[in-house]
């Protein structure tokens, strides 16, 4: 009967440790009271209801700072193993855990720096509006071509897949998939002898060509003004790289207009192009996080190195050239694009370097 009221205050103080504790904002609150009294051996068995149960749910913020008073007491404890797995799982928790140089302990900082900060990735989709137009090397017809003939600007939409690979903190390896089409208008005067009165006549050739390509750009995108924290949030950056694209398909919504007759009515036809195609690809823009990954919006230009169209197969198409008189130029084609990207965020976090 003795023993029970020798044990008795062991019980009390027990239990009134587990009401106190009895949830992570009041374990950390007594664990930091320790932690200044220099008790350091024991902030660990304070800090339990912020690891285990439902108390651990939905406190990311409390977590990370309940393993941060844990590290610090491993720190100097001389315990580097023990503080290398709560940084960890600080990473872990937490991947866009950062700590202020300014305030945080000089010992904590430098652990914090031997491991990786980075993503090992992101992906994501991707979707934009392309404006192409063709930049004709030479052209080819077998008819008296007035001026005014001209190629023009038209719009499609792009959408598809993006991969980033971060290479250094500036440097990042970006690819994509996507689905590519190209369209543009394209108008050609044409000067027809009459075979009646001998006078020329004005004919006017529109058509509107649809090319649909599977592009696989890549580029390596460098950040600027990183030393900059008010633009650094934004993440600006430049990038070049090289877009290699398979055609599909392309055809031509034709219409020839003459003068004096009546007019040749539209028709949509398929038309020959080069399967394969090279480009340089330029781009800049913002990477700014939102939530759990980065949202890009991003300009870009794409320069065609290699035609679309052969000179072999320029007066291919009979239809074309009979009914509307047009035979295919020698060109490439170069497109404009504002696009917009998700790309989520995937950590790997591990220790990359010795203290």
């Amino acid at each position: 009967m003795k023993h029970i009221y020798y044990l008795l205050p062991v019980y009390l103080a027990t239990f009134a440790l587990q009401t106190l504790a009895q949830d992570c904002p009041q374990a950390l609150r007594l664990a930091r009271a320790i932690y200044d009294q220099g008790r350091l051996q024991e902030v660990e068995t304070y800090l339990q209801p912020c690891f285990t149960g439902k108390s651990a749910d939905g406190q990311k913020a409390l977590m990370v700072e309940a393993y941060k008073l844990l590290c610090l007491s491993h720190i100097y404890l001389e315990e580097p193993e023990k503080a290398d797995a709560d940084m960890l799982n600080i990473k872990k928790t937490d991947p866009y855990y950062r700590p202020n140089e300014g305030v945080d302990p000089a010992e904590y900082v430098a652990l914090y720096k031997t491991f990786r900060e980075a993503p090992i990735f992101r992906y994501g989709g991707r979707i934009g509006l392309n404006a192409a137009r063709p930049s004709v090397q030479s052209l080819n017809t077998a008819v008296q071509l007035a001026e005014d003939s001209k190629y023009g600007y038209g719009f499609s939409f792009v959408f598809g897949f993006g991969i980033d690979l971060p290479l250094t903190s500036l440097l990042t390896l970006h690819g994509e998939l996507l689905y590519n089409p190209w369209q543009f208008a394209l108008t050609e005067k044409v000067l027809i002898n009459d075979p009646y009165t001998g006078q020329q006549r004005l004919n006017e050739f529109q058509g509107t060509e649809n090319q649909n390509w599977i592009s696989m750009p890549v580029q390596v995108e460098y950040t600027l003004f990183n030393s900059s924290q008010s633009i650094s949030r934004h993440s600006p950056f430049v990038a070049a790289g090289i877009n290699t694209g398979y055609l599909l398909n392309a055809n031509i919504t034709a219409e020839r207009q003459r003068e004096g007759q009546s007019t040749v009515p539209e028709a949509n036809i398929e038309i020959n192009r080069n399967r394969l195609n090279l480009g340089l690809v330029l781009s800049a823009g913002i990477k700014p996080k939102l939530g759990s990954g980065k949202l890009v919006v991003e300009f870009r230009y794409t320069y065609g190195l290699t035609p679309v169209t052969s000179q072999e197969k320029a007066f291919a198409n009979q239809q074309l050239l009979a009914d509307y008189y047009y035979a295919d130029p020698i060109f490439t084609v170069q497109a404009f694009a504002f696009s917009v990207s998700y790309l989520q965020e995937k950590f790997s976090p591990k220790k990359i370097t010795k203290r």
